[in-house]
């Protein structure tokens, strides 16, 4: 009988079986950070194709463009023209720098407006992050961080403004491709840089309930700070930060390039 055994386990009959999906879900609570990022950028890419599928196929029409999601998220949030005159006063009409000639009013509107919209931009994507991840991250479904429901929740939305096209920016090239592009100029960063946030938080968790529709709450940690666990956990907190204000940017010159810092 042991020789047996010894011969099926060398011929790889006794070898257990692995169920994808069961892999692919025990990726989002590994206790390495990157792999718990593998985890997110798996299920979030089938949750936005799905997604996605569902807004360009059945639903079609851009339902969500007049939405608080898409206003406050995706939106034209924009500024009036002030750095111009203030260039005007300082450089006059036009300045130079080496060789390079610049209109004044048309430069300082421009990049000035671009500084602003970024750091407005950034603020508001910080607040969500503070509210929806950080704060979130505090509370579990058993194991389950209610982050990662929030990120699966923004996740199917974003793929439905996706697929219906309901950007509030006008789509570059044809629509169904200027949609997917206009997401990779900068939603995609955001909703990558949420992630990281998600991710790299997860060790957050303060209180635990025993299932969904039970209220019974316990403790898991002590009151206090939140600690992240690990250095590879703060540096991807970190990363999440920089690519939200890079994002932050991304969509800034995307306002300003179409005109809505006018407004």
């Amino acid at each position: 009988m042991k020789r047996a055994n010894t011969a099926a386990v060398k011929d790889g009959t006794n070898k257990k079986k692995v169920n994808p999906l069961k892999w692919a879900y025990e990726l989002l609570y590994h206790e390495d950070v990157y792999r718990r990022m593998g985890g997110f950028l798996l299920w979030g890419f089938v949750l936005l194709l799905l997604s996605w599928v569902v807004g360009y196929f059945l639903v079609k029409n851009p339902i969500l463009r007049e939405s608080f999601f898409v206003r406050k998220i995706f939106g034209d949030r924009g500024l009036r023209e002030t750095f111009g005159n203030w260039g005007l006063s300082w450089l006059g009409p036009q300045f130079k720098i080496f060789k390079w000639q610049f209109d004044t009013a048309a430069t300082f509107n421009t990049w000035g407006n671009v500084l602003l919209i970024t750091l407005k931009n950034y603020g508001h994507n910080l607040i969500v992050a503070f509210l929806f991840v950080f704060c979130f991250n505090h509370l579990r479904i058993k194991r389950f961080p209610l982050g990662y429901f929030f990120l699966a929740v923004y996740t199917i939305m974003t793929g439905l403004v996706i697929g219906t096209n309901s950007y509030v920016f006008p789509a570059q090239w044809h629509a169904t491709i200027g949609a997917v592009v206009t997401f990779i100029r900068y939603g995609f960063w955001e909703w990558f840089a949420l992630g990281l946030l998600s991710v790299s938080t997860l060790n957050w968790g303060l209180v635990a309930s025993t299932g969904l529709l039970k209220p019974e709450w316990e403790r898991i940690r002590p009151f206090g700070l939140p600690r992240f666990g690990d250095q590879d956990s703060k540096e991807v907190f970190i990363f999440g930060l920089l690519f939200l204000l890079a994002a932050s940017f991304a969509e800034a010159r995307l306002t300003v390039h179409y005109g809505n810092h006018l407004l």
